[in-house]
């Protein structure tokens, strides 16, 4: 359950700090039509393999409707907005800060999302959806007393409703257009690979993220 509420915060990271405002709100409206603006107060994680139901993700907002923080259990991420109301700086109590000039200063490395020092490889719907993310993780065998690599993939799922992440994305204080801002879905500093960080962002209601190894093992 912990590691769902990684991916669901570092998406959000993804989304915040490095999406194109005015091209997501162009593209969203194309692919959703008119939406009426509803901001998430909770998410419940759901294990697919056990049904196993988890801990709701909490989100809170200020008077004026800016997102503050997103709680799961014990673990609580802050947004800290400078006095203009821009969104300088996302604090985690475990992971320590992430702040917008270093986003800002160059080519992100998807290995800071995924957990992984390999190439990713991003497939997506016609709807712009990203639904697999692939990267090899690597192991020793014994046997062989080698190296090998096994394919990892994220798997996920969209129904057809609007991406109710978009407006926690508004929420968060985005006006600043950030279209310059890439990730590097190669080797970090070898080999690079850059797409828009507006790739990653979907249109559609993430409903499942499966996340499993070539021979069909789950990766909890």
């Amino acid at each position: 359950m912990k590691q769902a509420y990684y991916i669901l915060v570092n998406a959000l990271l993804i989304f915040v700090f490095a999406s194109c405002e005015d091209n997501m709100t162009e593209e969203f409206e194309e692919i959703n039509g008119d939406v009426e603006a509803r901001l998430l107060s909770s998410v419940l994680i759901t294990n697919l393999s056990t049904q196993e139901l988890g801990s709701s993700v909490l989100f809170s907002y200020s008077s004026d409707n800016r997102l503050i923080s997103i709680t799961n259990n014990n673990e609580i991420t802050f947004f800290i907005y400078d006095v203009d109301g821009t969104l300088e700086e996302v604090r985690t109590q475990s992971e320590g800060s992430v702040f917008r000039d270093e986003i800002l200063q160059g080519p992100l490395s998807i290995t800071n999302f995924v957990g992984t020092d390999s190439p990713v490889e991003i497939q997506t719907d016609n709807n712009g959806n990203p639904t697999r993310l692939t990267y090899l993780e690597s192991s020793y065998d014994n046997a062989t007393q080698q190296i090998v690599y096994e394919e990892v993939y994220y798997e996920i799922t969209y129904d057809n409703k609007p991406n109710p992440y978009f407006f926690v994305v508004q929420a968060a204080g985005m006006s600043e257009l950030l279209n310059t801002v890439n990730f590097n879905l190669g080797i970090r500093n070898q080999n690079p690979d850059l797409v828009l960080a507006r790739t990653l962002f979907p249109n559609n209601n993430p409903s499942s993220i499966r996340h499993w190894r070539e021979d069909g093992t789950e990766v909890f």
